[in-house]
């Protein structure tokens, strides 16, 4: 079922007979077919949620790349990576990935890269106050400006953040530290993201259909094209203050895994980009009513908004090699469908 408003007909023309009230109420309804087979191809814009997934995705694409969960380094952090942030209802992140038009069932999409730089409070020369000890302390920075086009999606990505991160019960090894267990960590600050999500939706249709009336000689068939290359999408800038608690074991020196819980209070907005090329044109057989025509007009609605407090759960896994890591995150919100997933190169010591 195409989702209603979302492509509509504008400023009918009805060409020789716009004083014919029956073959005028005909004629619009071939106009309306035409809407419906259009929006029959657009199934995955619903104009009520996308500006709003857009904005859940964006304010949860940076997750697991502004800072290190996983407990990897002491004195220096240096992270690379990118993900991709997605409202499909539910779906997974797979479908995504997989299907081969990647814009159907999508509610919203947001991606973007990150490079991350993190110190320990002691090397900052942070000085302790009260029960604050800057050796559990690690402050992260960071930074991005990225754009990218794949098939028929194309994004362009910045953000900035600052994370503070402080271990609120310490960890323990075994096995001289072949087991560990990372302890508990706090994580917050803020993150500002913007995004321009751009859809390019090629489409070709006819609709056929026979009116009737005697100033037309009798029935004729109507034929009514419309053939363009739509350009849907929204522009987002969404500033984020995440909370984690995390927590995290390793093994053999090198395998990694942590999860947790995080709150997210976001701030913002995504508006409606559209492009509207093209018009439709009909004509029936007899040629007596000469050419009808109509003006297209998409509604993604005006603007969205992230849902403004949000919870989610994590997971991720680290390949540890000394200086470099692999790691991997996925983020689910549970107040609304947004996830996204993260993957990273790290270098540390």
């Amino acid at each position: 079922m195409a989702y209603a408003g979302v492509f509509r007909i504008i400023n009918r023309n009805y060409g020789n007979i716009s004083s014919n009230p029956s073959l005028t109420a005909q004629i619009d309804q071939v106009f309306d077919s035409m809407e419906t087979t259009v929006n029959n191809q657009l199934t995955q814009f619903d104009a009520s949620s996308y500006l709003v997934g857009t904005a859940n995705a964006t304010s949860l694409v940076s997750a697991g790349g502004t800072h290190d969960l996983a407990d990897r380094f002491k004195y220096f952090y240096l992270e690379v990576g990118g993900g991709l942030g997605a409202d499909l209802g539910g779906i997974g992140p797979q479908k995504l990935l997989t299907q081969s038009d990647a814009i159907t069932n999508v509610k919203g999409l947001s991606g973007g890269m990150n490079m991350t730089l993190g110190a320990p409070g002691s090397l900052l020369r942070i000085p302790k106050i009260g029960w604050f000890q800057p050796e559990n302390f690690k402050l992260y920075l960071n930074f991005s400006q990225f754009s990218r086009s794949m098939q028929d999606v194309s994004f362009e990505y910045s953000s900035y953040g600052l994370m503070g991160q402080y271990r609120i019960l310490g960890g323990n090894s075994l096995l001289m530290g072949a087991l560990k267990w990372n302890g508990v960590d706090v994580t917050t600050g803020f993150k500002c993201s913007k995004i321009k999500v751009l859809f390019s939706k090629s489409m070709s249709e006819t609709v056929q259909q026979d009116i009737s009336d005697p100033m037309l000689g009798g029935t004729q068939s109507m034929t009514m094209t419309y053939s363009a290359t739509a350009q849907l999408g929204a522009s987002a800038n969404i500033t984020t203050i995440p909370i984690e608690v995390t927590t995290g074991v390793g093994a053999l020196y090198f395998l990694d895994a942590y999860l947790g819980l995080g709150t997210d209070l976001n701030f913002g907005s995504a508006d409606s980009i559209i492009s509207t090329p093209g018009s439709v044109t009909a004509q029936e057989s007899s040629g007596q009513a000469g050419t009808m025509s109509g003006d297209i007009e998409f509604d993604l609605g005006q603007k969205g908004r992230p849902q403004t407090f949000n919870t989610r759960y994590l997971f991720g896994f680290g390949y540890d090699f000394r200086i470099l890591s692999l790691m991997m995150q996925y983020n689910r919100n549970l107040s609304n469908t947004a996830e996204s997933i993260h993957f990273g190169l790290a270098a540390h010591f």
